[in-house]
């Protein structure tokens, strides 16, 4: 299986250091593959803080380079945490990643392309609280317009696309236990939160939820199996 992914700080798990040092999401889903009893994943990395789809395009991350460069089973594309939504640009999230899942099909006619939803913010980051918040509904309202933004470049694609609702398991953890997801700065994902995602990425991909799997990133077993149960219900729907 070989899998390129393509992001910016969320894919490089810029929140916690033993999520980022060994190789932040490619890594532990690599990790998790074998787990579950998959030949060891080939994986590679395309991302930079902050960048968008757009930028991917202009190759800042060496990305389309290795798009073009074809072979891939899966590329996995995770947009800038605003992008789909009222407080960033749709309209470039839409086009760019229908011009991205072009490339990706010409390149590698086989390949399956993973659309990464992100999650919203803490309930205490400025961005979703206060006076100034610019989403007045909360968390609830920004992972919402995610979903919706996901949703709809999911429809856009088409054929060979598939999306890995990371965002909404998210949100099911949260509501279901006091469990911390976030790394401090109330933005980035903490080793809890890198863990689900990559969780929700392999069961994605595998085409059903994975068998019981290890803790990793010295995520806590309790934790590990919980979040486990949380990318299950998410998956089987």
């Amino acid at each position: 299986m070989n899998v390129l992914f393509v992001g910016n700080s969320f894919t490089i798990g810029n929140g916690d250091e033993t999520v980022r040092e060994p190789g932040g999401i490619p890594f532990l889903f690599a990790e998790l593959a074998v787990a579950a009893g998959v030949e060891r994943p080939v994986t590679r990395l395309c991302a930079l803080g902050g960048r968008k789809f757009s930028d991917h395009l202009q190759d800042e991350t060496g990305a389309l380079t290795a798009i073009r460069e074809g072979g891939w089973d899966y590329v996995v594309l995770q947009g800038y945490s605003t992008a789909p939504t009222h407080a960033g640009h749709p309209e470039s999230f839409y086009s760019c990643g229908v011009q991205l899942h072009r490339e990706i099909r010409q390149a590698s006619p086989q390949a399956t392309t993973v659309l990464y939803e992100t999650w919203a913010r803490h309930p205490q980051h400025p961005m979703v609280s206060g006076a100034a918040s610019l989403f007045p509904g909360g968390p609830s309202q920004m992972q919402r317009e995610l979903r919706d933004g996901y949703r709809q470049l999911l429809a856009l694609l088409g054929d060979g696309a598939c999306l890995a609702p990371v965002g909404d398991a998210w949100e099911l953890a949260l509501l279901e236990r006091e469990i911390r997801l976030h790394a401090t700065d109330d933005y980035h994902a903490n080793r809890n939160g890198s863990y689900l995602a990559a969780v929700v990425l392999l069961g994605t991909i595998l085409g059903y939820p994975p068998p019981s799997l290890p803790a990793l990133a010295e995520v806590a077993a309790e934790d590990a199996l919980f979040l486990q149960g949380v990318a299950h219900r998410v998956l089987v729907g």
